[in-house]
């Protein structure tokens, strides 16, 4: 298993052009900086002033000269503290605030599949104390799988991972700007920009051997059996590749070129599993989507369906979004 840590800066735009995700810390520096310098050429202006146009002294113990200088100093000092507190007190507002360790997690399916594809995850993220809550998506349209997942995400009682498989990451891109979400996790999942047509994206990307067994009726999509054991589930035993298939739930054909309004991974912490054998979506898209959004990454020996063939290291995945290291 290959783990990279997230970045700080670089990222790539939607167009593959590599870019720089700018600092808010670094532009708040600079920010502080300027007004430093304001106020200390104003404390200089004043010093000058005062040393020019003081008030006649009339302390007994001082004469005028020395009243001058102790005046003087006296003010720079007072001058120099203010100034001190301003930039140390607006540096600090500038550092990021600590993570939160969350208490909940939110598990989003994709396509052609449901909740129950989360079992052996679930597990064991149960097993390390935390709240889990799968959705079910009813996949019928983005609106309404974004619906499910905010009922889902409402009733949480603490900080909350977000973590999709596969088109479930269009979900949390969307949902995941809600203040109570701490950390976005992405299984072998789509991770759109806002209003970015994800299909032109694929489109880049070799085809991958599943979509020949992708069948449509009624406006509705599953995958026949020998592609769905094959290629959506390679690196499953064929008896729990099965019980998924027999579980699939049909998604909308339009389901699929639908756009987000929001990327909540430009202000979430986000973690990403790449799946090097999937069969479903482009091991080099994942890779893509991964270091735009600056994600700490895993790559697994796997297939689509790293949650069910890889439960350990998707659980640890998510434990570590959560602020559970151990």
């Amino acid at each position: 298993m290959l783990i990279k840590e997230q970045g700080t800066a670089a990222s790539e735009r939607g167009d593959g052009a590599p870019g720089v995700r700018r600092s808010s810390h670094a532009q708040s520096t600079r920010g502080v900086l300027a007004l430093f310098g304001t106020l200390a050429a104003a404390a200089g202006h004043f010093t000058f002033t005062l040393m020019h146009e003081g008030e006649p002294c009339r302390s007994p113990w001082l004469t005028r000269g020395d009243w001058r200088m102790k005046t003087l100093h006296t003010w720079t000092v007072t001058l120099f503290g203010i100034l001190s507190t301003v930039f140390l007190t607006t540096e600090a507002s500038a550092q990021p605030p600590p993570s939160v360790k969350a208490t909940h997690v939110v598990l989003v399916h994709g396509a052609w599949a449901d909740g129950s594809s989360w079992s052996e995850v679930i597990q064991r993220l149960q097993a390390a104390g935390l709240q889990v809550t799968s959705v079910q998506n009813p996949l019928t349209s983005l609106a309404d799988s974004v619906a499910a997942t905010r009922r889902a995400l409402a009733v949480q009682k603490g900080p909350t991972v977000l973590v999709a498989h596969s088109w479930g990451g269009t979900v949390i891109s969307e949902v995941g700007t809600d203040p109570k979400v701490t950390a976005l996790v992405y299984v072998a999942a789509r991770a759109p920009d806002a209003g970015e047509d994800f299909v032109a994206l694929s489109q880049k990307y070799p085809t991958t051997p599943v979509r020949a067994g992708v069948q449509e009726r009624e406006g509705f999509t599953t995958i026949s059996e020998d592609p769905f054991l094959k290629y959506f589930a390679n690196g499953v035993s064929r008896e729990k590749a099965k019980i998924l298939y027999a579980v699939q739930q049909p998604a909308a054909a339009s389901l699929f070129a639908e756009k987000t309004t929001a990327a909540a991974w430009h202000s979430k912490p986000s973690w990403y599993a790449v799946s090097k054998q999937d069969q479903t979506i482009a091991p080099d898209l994942q890779r893509f989507l991964a270091h735009r959004m600056n994600a700490s990454t895993v790559e697994l020996e796997a297939g689509h369906l790293s949650l069910v063939s890889h439960p350990q290291d998707i659980a640890k995945l998510i434990l570590a979004a959560a602020g559970h290291r151990k």
